[in-house]
């Protein structure tokens, strides 16, 4: 008859529960549950010492954790555990330990999550004979698992979390994510530091009501003291006797996740690779499998050499396919080197070998890898190992099932693993989503890089007839300055509102509204709109008509300013618009409007560097000093003043290593910190002072965004801040790029009234801006840009005055006869750099 401790190691205690077993392992009156974990196992873990321990808990058929810490090197004490885990299948599960780190965003969670995996999978090639693969599926931390976004682990294949802390009491256990969960409470005992107080305070748990999480430090240094040891085989004495009378269930981790889990936790998914297209052909081994795995209800996906007809999502490609633009690209690559994949290809699932020791992972490419298993591999792996393995990916060529028995044997025990709830079966890219916890940011990063090459902008030259309507379209922006240019200061009414037959100038502007005059003269001069010595004069009356204020001593631009006479408006100081100012003037100096005598006397007039502490910008507002650092206006601020010998901080990580996905994923979490960000200045920095690593990021995943968003609503997107006619007069619109979907789409006003926090008046006000089109055209060049500038063409010339500031996106209509400075100053400019570059 075989003995409780036989049936355990068999592995019999690691099957998932029936219905009814799952009821009455949960049901009132059913013992409680105890995991218990040796911690401490690390490099300065003697491993006779861990022997000897685990050995006591394991001669009483006491399922344990063995908890491997540190980030070390493979040490010889977890060796033996490992060796342990594989002798005692059923008894002893390895668990990974976890230290949390700064970092909460989910993305750098799962990178953690990877890190961890690769780390184990060293260990799980310790040793490891043919058909028992060893993956530690549970995380094991210190404070109740605060600061552990767990769902972000199922990623590398993690299924439960202990997380030890709180007063020691009861312990709690709670389904989390997908096939996972969380299990924490518990005490800490450190047999070392006192036997008979730790004694004590294991048997109090022992005997306390509810489940309990108990673990007991390993000592390190050489084998444990006989007086020592003995205190180990009391707490297991204690624990099998309440085993024994029923009052406890000592359980592993991976024991509870099949016991709550209301699907199987391990997910698969088959992978069929033709070695030619007559293998999918009637007859073909590969058509002969897939009738198999078609009869048997099992999903599978197929490897292509080539996208072009396919449906993507049913497909992977092999890792040298020559790929083009097309909307075929598959989700997933199979890379068997592990070396094939650049950083700019689109997938972001990539298969690659790692065998059944290894689990899956997030890399820092921010894409899944998924081991595989080869089909060869499959006769040697017995069901539950195959199981065990979990959330692989398996990998079946011609060569594996030459014969009709092979396949319909194959098909026939990859259904049993389904039917008796060992496995479940996805395609790679369902498996890829039922791993990888949702994560806008990772989404939206995916999705552009994917259009990069499916979609991407178009370049070449402008047609002959697009250069003559941009030329067009510039005339009409240069006719704003033109008609409301003050003729003494040189500067353009902020806005220009149209009423019955007249129009009515606002005679007030910001630095940053003169900088996009500034911006727009300097265009209208290249495109040949004035000449050099009218753009050079109207430039410097705007420079000698800014008035200067004294705050703290320091002499600055003010916030606002008349127009019409260079007067002061509203006291304080804004660094964003001054820099703009200051950009604007280096643009005018670089393009011979003024001299570099002129440029450096105007700049020395202002003390802009002295605004800055420890490199962070400040604003005066408000009669007081306020920090502008987190700010998406920043980091073009500091690319700007650069120029001129100013050093200013970013709250934007700066690129390592290139362009590349980790800068960009860690760049958007920054970015998401900061809040929504929109067109502007994203694309000023990028007109003015050209491409910057995170603008080009930036960029892409915005425009990504508003075609995705287009594609799904058939409403079009192009967001920036702007101005309306009307109260609140100014909104900002933008993407949040850490919301998912049409819910990442922000609207704010400046003014905190209530009234303009509602869904109605954010539909009312959403708006294509006119400049922003201009500049989406001028940098990503696309059918989709392209519609938007014949969208304000048609609908926001106003005429004799330039172009309305947008068109309603609910109507269709423009904000009617209302025009200002910003809009023809940045239009002027997009069109002078598309001319430039592509004209």
């Amino acid at each position: 008859m075989p003995t409780r401790r036989s049936l355990l190691r068999s592995g019999l205690a690691a099957l998932p529960l029936g219905a009814a077993n799952l009821r009455f392992a949960f049901a009132q009156g059913a013992p409680d549950n105890l995991v218990l974990c040796l911690t401490g196992i690390g490099p300065e873990t003697a491993p006779e010492s861990l022997a000897a321990v685990a050995e006591v808990f394991i001669s009483n058929a006491i399922p344990l954790c063995l908890v491997l810490e540190g980030d070390a090197p493979l040490s010889p004490a977890m060796e033996i555990a490992a060796d342990l885990a594989r002798r005692e299948p059923g008894l002893v599960e390895l668990v990974a330990g976890y230290a949390p780190g700064e970092a909460s965003e989910r993305y750098f969670q799962m990178l953690a999550a990877g890190a961890l995996r690769r780390h184990l999978s060293d260990l799980a090639e310790v040793g490891a004979p043919e058909g028992e693969p060893l993956v530690a599926r549970s995380v094991f931390t210190r404070g109740k698992g605060d600061g552990v976004d767990f769902p972000a682990f199922r990623s590398a294949g993690f299924h439960a979390l202990l997380a030890l802390g709180g007063d020691g009491g009861a312990a709690r256990l709670s389904s989390i994510g997908r096939q996972q969960i969380v299990y924490s409470g518990g005490v800490e005992l450190d047999l070392k530091t006192g036997v008979d107080a730790a004694i004590a305070r294991a048997e109090a748990l022992v005997q306390a009501a509810g489940n309990g999480l108990l673990a007991l430090r390993v000592p390190s240094g050489a084998a444990p003291e006989a007086a020592l040891l003995a205190g180990f085989e009391s707490v297991a004495a204690r624990l099998r006797e309440a085993m024994d009378r029923g009052s406890r269930r000592c359980t592993r981790p991976i024991d509870l996740v099949l016991r709550l889990s209301a699907q199987p936790p391990a997910g698969l998914a088959i992978v069929l690779k033709p070695e030619s297209e007559n293998a999918l052909q009637p007859g073909g081994v590969i058509a002969g499998l897939i009738g198999e795995l078609d009869r048997n209800g099992l999903p599978y996906t197929l490897v292509r050499d080539e996208v072009q007809g396919t449906g993507a999502s049913a497909y992977c490609v092999a890792a040298d396919t020559q790929l083009g633009a097309t909307e075929a690209i598959p989700p997933c690559v199979l890379d068997m080197t592990g070396a094939g994949v650049s950083e700019t290809d689109p997938f972001h699932v990539v298969l690659f070998e790692g065998g059944a020791a290894t689990g899956p992972y997030l890399g820092q490419d921010a894409r899944l890898w998924i081991p595989l298993l080869r089909g060869r591999d499959l006769a040697r792996l017995s069901p539950d190992a195959l199981a065990t393995a979990s959330d692989h990916a398996i990998l079946v060529t011609a060569g594996d099932v030459p014969t009709e028995l092979d396949r319909t044997a194959l098909a026939l025990s990859l259904a049993r693993l389904r039917d008796r709830g060992a496995a479940q079966f996805f395609p790679v890219a369902d498996l890829a989503d039922n791993l990888v916890a949702p994560a806008p940011i990772l989404g939206r990063f995916q999705s552009a890089r994917m259009r990069r090459h499916s979609d991407p902008p178009q370049s070449g030259r402008l047609a002959a007839l697009e250069r003559d309507r941009l030329r067009d379209d510039a005339a009409l922006a240069w006719r704003f300055f033109a008609r409301h240019s003050n003729e003494k200061t040189g500067m353009g009414a902020g806005t220009v509102q149209k009423s019955g037959s007249s129009l009515i100038s606002f005679q007030q502007a910001t630095l940053w509204d003169l900088g996009s005059q500034v911006q727009g003269i300097v265009a209208a001069r290249e495109i040949g709109l004035i000449d050099t010595e009218e753009a050079g004069a109207g430039i410097t009356a705007i420079f000698d008509h800014v008035p200067v204020q004294t705050i703290d001593g320091l002499r600055l631009p003010p916030l606002f300013l008349a127009t019409d006479s260079g007067v002061a408006l509203r006291r304080g100081f804004d660094l964003c618009d001054s820099a703009r100012m200051l950009i604007a003037l280096a643009s005018a100096r670089d393009a011979g409007l003024v001299s570099e005598a002129y440029a450096s006397e105007f700049f020395e007039s202002w003390d802009i560097a002295a605004t800055l502490r420890d490199g962070r910008p400040f604003d005066h507002k408000g009669g007081g000093w306020v920090e502008a650092f987190q700010n998406h206006c920043t980091p073009y601020v500091r690319r700007g003043l650069a120029g001129w010998g100013i050093e200013v901080a970013s709250p934007y990580p700066q690129p390592d290593g290139g362009d590349n996905a980790d800068f960009c994923m860690r760049l958007l979490h920054s970015v998401a910190f900061i809040g929504h960000y929109a067109t502007e200045p994203l694309l000023l920095e990028a007109t003015e002072l050209g491409h910057s690593a995170a603008s080009r990021c930036l960029g892409e995943v915005l425009f990504d965004a508003q075609i995705s968003s287009f594609e799904t609503t058939g409403r079009l997107k192009c967001v920036s801040e702007i101005s309306l006619h009307e109260a609140p007069w100014f909104t900002y619109q933008g993407l949040r790029v850490d919301l998912p979907g049409e819910q990442g789409w922000v609207i704010k006003a400046p003014n905190p009234d209530p009234a303009y926090a509602t869904d109605a008046f954010r539909a009312s006000v959403e708006a294509i801006s006119a400049k922003a089109a201009y500049l989406w055209a001028a940098h990503y060049p696309h059918p989709y840009s392209q519609r938007l500038v014949s969208l304000v063409r048609e609908k926001a010339r106003v005429e004799g005055s330039g172009f309305s500031v947008g068109v309603f996106t609910g109507s269709g209509e423009p904000v009617p006869g209302y025009t200002d400075i910003n809009t023809n100053g940045v239009i002027l400019s997009a069109i002078a750099y598309q001319l430039r570059n592509r004209g």
